[in-house]
């Protein structure tokens, strides 16, 4: 419970380490109860910042409607965003796929997932 207590007050600060780490820490119950709007709203300040992981988070968090309410525009907008970033290659690929498979599964008529 200390370690939140910590990781709470450098967030509030803004340190986007811990705000990351909180946001992970609400969406798993490591060590303070799970709550999926908590995390989302962590991961959307993240997201904000500019946090390639955490826009790809936040556009899977409306894709499912995890703590947000479902919205594939919004899961769209965030998938790009993290698709364009130059910081995190990686990220960047693996957001590209969400946006593909999303705009496929939407241009198909299916429902997602």
């Amino acid at each position: 419970m200390q370690a939140f207590q910590w990781m709470e007050k450098a967030a509030k600060q803004g340190d986007i380490n811990s705000e990351v780490a909180l946001a992970g820490m609400y969406a798993t119950g490591d060590g303070v109860p799970k709550d999926a709007e908590k995390s989302a709203f962590w991961t959307r300040k993240t997201a904000e910042q500019g946090h390639p992981g955490s826009q790809k988070l936040l556009g899977l968090m409306y894709e499912s409607g995890a703590g947000v309410p479902k919205d594939f525009e919004q899961a769209r907008y965030w998938y790009t965003r993290a698709a364009t970033q130059r910081v995190d290659q990686r990220e960047a690929s693996s957001a590209q796929e969400y946006l593909d498979s999303l705009n496929h599964r939407l241009a198909a008529g299916r429902s997602t997932r």
